[in-house]
């Protein structure tokens, strides 16, 4: 570890490191449209490094809008991650601008879309190879936990309380998966809100953070009609069931995979095997990955390409995987070569195949 950092203030010194301002790059603002032909808008709020709104009045804003707009439109949530913030060209921002567009395509109806900024980044070099700004994982993930407590908590809590018909969908990547766990675990396994459901994209958790909330949503399961068997579970749920987080951790991933352990001493979710519930992988050929009809195990998105596959317990069958109310999905390469590679191509539209399935399975159309 000693030697990690000092490399990387070796290449600090040498490169000429610039501390990256804590500051807004959206005013107050209504809500934006989307480019044509999408009808969707977007809003951003933004959230400084000790939780609060960097403009208190956008809350405000966002809660106006949202009281104002159809209750039966979902609203997709997404929180940027390790190395980006809410710069009208950070990639992030404008990957979600895209991903918004192909969710509406899929549902066949506007969707309403929140950019939750945050100073990703406390230190920047002009070097591309990305742990040249290693030190900064200590202090953004505290960062991370104080955006999730504060600022994003209050979001979760105005979602939860007056828009609870409302389908949401919220998405964390990277250190924004850490602000979004400590914004919804309190609560979570008595959360009663069937229209919500989240999504951490190669989080920066670790299980020590995640046990506790993990075992209370997996007793809660454990003590409902469902898994009793009183209440059936119908074909149309299969690819949620009873799912309330969805953890997508890239095998490939070196920030996450060693970096985050290294500094942290602890096994980020989605390495340990044994909590794995999920294997998935991009096909070039949909047809050749598609599974047979009599296989209840495997999934598939984005017309047949991105195959999802729920992991079998012997002599139990996949039916406890898909059943658990955590999935761990572990993706091959083809779905995410690095950590930043997330709402690529194929990933974007399977994950808006999925959010605009379960929309349409809930509004009933």
């Amino acid at each position: 570890m000693r030697r990690i950092a000092g490399l990387c203030l070796i290449v600090c010194g040498l490169s000429s490191c610039t501390s990256v301002p804590d500051v807004a790059y959206w005013p107050e603002h209504e809500a934006v449209r989307l480019d044509a032909p999408a009808r969707s808008e977007r809003m951003v709020i933004e959230i400084d490094d000790a939780g609060r709104f960097h403009w208190p009045g956008q809350f405000d804003r966002l809660q106006h809008w949202l009281a104002e707009e159809p209750a039966d439109l979902p609203v997709v949530v997404f929180i940027n991650g390790w190395h980006h913030n809410a710069s009208p060209n950070d990639s992030n921002f404008t990957d979600f601008d895209r991903f918004l567009a192909s969710v509406e395509a899929k549902a066949g109806a506007p969707v309403r879309g929140l950019y939750v900024g945050w100073r990703g980044d406390s230190i920047d070099t002009p070097l591309a190879w990305e742990p040249s700004d290693f030190l900064t994982v200590w202090d953004r993930k505290n960062a991370s936990i104080a955006v999730g407590e504060g600022g994003l908590a209050q979001v979760v809590t105005m979602l939860r309380e007056q828009h609870p018909e409302r389908a949401v969908y919220m998405i964390g990547h990277s250190f924004g998966g850490s602000a979004l766990f400590h914004a919804i675990k309190d609560g979570l396994a008595q959360e009663q809100l069937h229209g919500f459901e989240y999504f951490m994209l190669i989080p920066a958790v670790a299980e020590g953070e995640f046990d506790a909330v993990e075992q209370a949503l997996v007793a809660a399961w454990a003590a409902s009609p469902a898994f009793s068997g009183a209440v059936s579970i119908t074909a149309a749920d299969a690819l949620r069931q009873h799912r309330k987080v969805t953890v997508l951790q890239a095998q490939g991933d070196k920030a996450v995979g060693w970096g985050y352990r290294i500094a942290f001493r602890d096994t980020p979710i989605g390495f340990d095997r044994q909590r794995q519930t999920h294997r998935a992988k991009v096909c070039n050929t949909g047809d050749a990955c598609r599974p047979s009809p009599a296989d209840t195990c495997t999934a598939t998105l984005a017309d047949g390409r991105f195959v999802l596959r729920a992991v079998s317990i012997p002599g139990q069958g996949c039916v406890p995987m898909q059943q658990r109310p955590v999935w761990v999905i572990a993706g091959e390469d083809s779905v995410s070569a690095n950590h930043n590679d997330i709402l690529n191509s194929i990933q974007a539209e399977a994950l808006a195949d999925l959010l605009a399935q379960r929309w349409r399975q809930r509004a009933g159309r």
